[in-house]
């Protein structure tokens, strides 16, 4: 029995194109889980690939959060930051109170102002020297603590939604300034920006 070689070459090169129609191109699975992070977040994928931007631009490296116990050691390992029973935080350095949380959402620098404000006295937003403060992109904090769906450089002893906090310092009447809290960039905007960002609050008195 004679075998046709080209005819077996031809039938084998058309089952691999075959099999090569019926797999999802790689682009096409990355779109589905860009979907999916879009459906589960708060525009959290825009918000993501925003901060990888301006983490390449930087140069800087993110490192993956630590594991839960590794992360345990670290908020013991935490001098700076005590837990009080109210569910604050005090600043042992500074001499000053944070709130644990932020404010959960998106919010423009004029309702956080109110939102801090509401807590009562010696509430407020946090100057952008206080602000920078938490940021340590060189100890054992740096680009470890969750904070939405990034990562910053802060520590653990935090419970973060998002990257940019607004301060309590304007730059001019329609924009305020506000602190990237990956790596402590500075920048400002205007004011009626909410998308991102968000109030993390202090009490100085």
């Amino acid at each position: 029995m004679s075998i046709d070689y080209t005819q077996a070459w031809h039938g084998e090169r058309d089952l691999k194109t075959r099999k090569r129609r019926h797999v999802k191109p790689r682009s096409f699975r990355r779109l589905i889980v860009l979907a999916l992070a879009f459906c589960l977040s708060d525009s959290g994928w825009v918000q993501g690939a925003t901060d990888a931007v301006a983490l390449k631009s930087s140069g800087k490296q993110v490192r993956e959060e630590p594991p839960r116990r590794e992360r345990e050691a670290l908020e013991l390992m935490d001098g700076r930051f005590v837990v009080q029973s109210d569910g604050t935080l005090r600043d042992t350095r500074r001499n000053i109170t944070w709130a644990q949380s932020d404010n959960g959402s998106k919010i423009n620098w004029t309702n956080a102002v109110a939102f801090c404000s509401q807590k009562g006295a010696g509430w407020g937003l946090p100057s952008m020297d206080e602000l920078a403060s938490l940021v340590d992109t060189e100890g054992p904090y740096a680009y470890a603590t969750q904070c939405g769906i990034s990562k910053c450089s802060v520590s653990p002893r935090f419970r973060l939604t998002g990257t940019w906090y607004w301060s309590n310092q304007t730059d001019g009447p329609s924009r305020a300034r506000f602190m990237l809290l990956i790596d402590g960039d500075p920048s400002a905007t205007g004011i009626g920006s909410s998308n991102f960002f968000r109030a993390l609050c202090v009490r100085r008195s």
